[in-house]
């Protein structure tokens, strides 16, 4: 435990002294916070992880899931949602979703896509978020004409990975 302390302590310090680092963060990394950050990398790792973490307000969560973000080497997403009027807010929320999902899906970057509990203004938040977690998409969420270039953008990328376009 003593090792894996030094180097979540070791990778904080790196991620203060990032120059990409917009805010530092001053943590005290005890044995319970260790052991929910190498939690949160073991998510990050697998395919398709995903994960929500629950608590007090204060607890460190946020700080966690940056830290963690940063010691895998992934861009964090985070979504601010202002109580606007409900036109505005949904075309915000589908702009971030869409933009999300273009990152992940069709320029295949690792990304942390992080939502607090006081941005979720609406209930079909959680459900945009739960078809995406369970069928990988948000009914309607693209206009067709665009629906119908990303798997041409997909497959255009298909002899780059090492497939042949039959194996597919």
């Amino acid at each position: 435990m003593s090792l894996l302390k030094n180097k979540c302590y070791e990778k904080l310090d790196e991620y203060n002294t990032d120059p990409m680092t917009k805010q530092k963060m001053d943590l005290v990394l005890f044995n319970a916070a260790i052991s929910n950050l190498s939690r949160i990398c073991r998510i990050l790792t697998m395919t398709s992880g995903h994960g929500v973490m629950v608590g007090n307000g204060g607890s460190g969560r946020k700080s966690l899931i940056t830290l963690a973000t940063f010691i895998m080497d992934m861009k964090p997403f985070a979504v601010e949602m202002k109580k606007i009027n409900k036109d505005d807010f949904f075309c915000q929320w589908y702009a971030y979703l869409q933009l999300i999902l273009y990152k992940t899906g069709v320029e295949e970057k690792p990304t942390v896509f992080q939502l607090q509990d006081r941005n979720i203004i609406y209930e079909t938040m959680l459900e945009d978020i739960s078809n995406i977690l369970n069928n990988g998409e948000v009914p309607n969420l693209f206009e067709p004409k665009t629906k119908i270039k990303v798997p041409e953008i997909i497959q255009g990328q298909i002899p780059d990975a090492g497939y042949k376009k039959d194996e597919i």
